[in-house]
């Protein structure tokens, strides 16, 4: 996606809880291809629910591929599970752990302790899935890791830069 494209039509990569689809969407809002693939996740306990972040980007980068080898797209717009998050190194590109669903429960805990002094947040939020990370994999907070949903995590590694649209946080 890095080289400049003046095609009429926008990617759109959607990024389920179980499926990955990429499709060409027209300006009149007509879809002329499609590309789908199965996403996975595992609960490798009761209440976890995460995700291997590097073959999820495989496969997105895939289907774009399969995609802009067949049409000459202007833009590309993600759609994806705006609490899934992913905790990864910017110097190596590489997720620190198995990114976690936004079915993941494991942070309830967190997120009761935080409602006594008065802070309402979910299990089903990225921001307390993000502490949990950065505070198993970084404590000290020195070693630059970078969370963020799964449209930050794609973003990341097409272009090298961290972006979110601000509806995902």
């Amino acid at each position: 996606m890095s080289k400049q494209r003046h095609g009429r039509s926008v990617a759109v990569l959607d990024i389920g809880t179980s499926n990955i689809r990429v499709s060409s969407v027209n300006i009149d809002g007509s879809i002329s291809k499609e590309f789908r693939a199965k996403f996975n996740s595992l609960s490798p306990t009761r209440g976890f629910v995460e995700f291997d972040a590097e073959e999820l980007f495989h496969s997105c980068n895939s289907l774009l591929g399969k995609l802009l080898a067949e049409q000459d797209c202007s833009a590309l717009a993600i759609t994806n599970q705006r609490a899934s998050t992913v905790v990864f190194d910017p110097s190596t590109e590489k997720p620190v752990c198995m990114g976690q669903s936004w079915q993941d429960l494991r942070t309830a805990p967190l997120c009761l302790a935080l409602k006594a002094p008065g802070i309402s947040i979910s299990p089903n939020q990225s921001a307390s899935k993000i502490s949990l990370m950065m505070d198993l994999f970084d404590k000290d907070r020195t070693r630059g890791l970078l969370g963020g949903t799964i449209d930050a995590w794609i973003t990341f590694r097409l272009t090298g830069q961290f972006k979110t649209e601000h509806t995902n946080v």
